[in-house]
């Protein structure tokens, strides 16, 4: 068996983000699949199409390894400037 076959997957410590043209698609292919995030970040409901504090539309999912995604709109992608 190669080395780490047996180990189980840790989760990414900090989300990873996917600017997409279509997050209405995204958002309703993450329903069906009941992964939409139950938390709440910036006092907003994660797993909603939301526009966020900083401008961005997106909403939060986790995968099946508790990998916390974030998918955002890419007209509304806040770049930092």
């Amino acid at each position: 068996m190669a080395k780490g076959a047996d180990e189980k997957p840790q989760p990414t410590p900090d989300y990873i983000y996917f600017a997409v043209g279509n997050l209405e698609e995204f958002f309703e292919r993450a329903k069906a699949l009941n992964c939409l995030a139950n938390d709440r970040y910036h006092d907003q409901e994660a797993g909603q199409i939301v526009k966020r504090p900083w401008g961005e539309l997106s909403f939060y999912v986790e995968d099946p390894w508790g990998n916390g995604l974030c998918f955002v709109d890419e007209k509304t992608l806040y770049t930092g400037k």
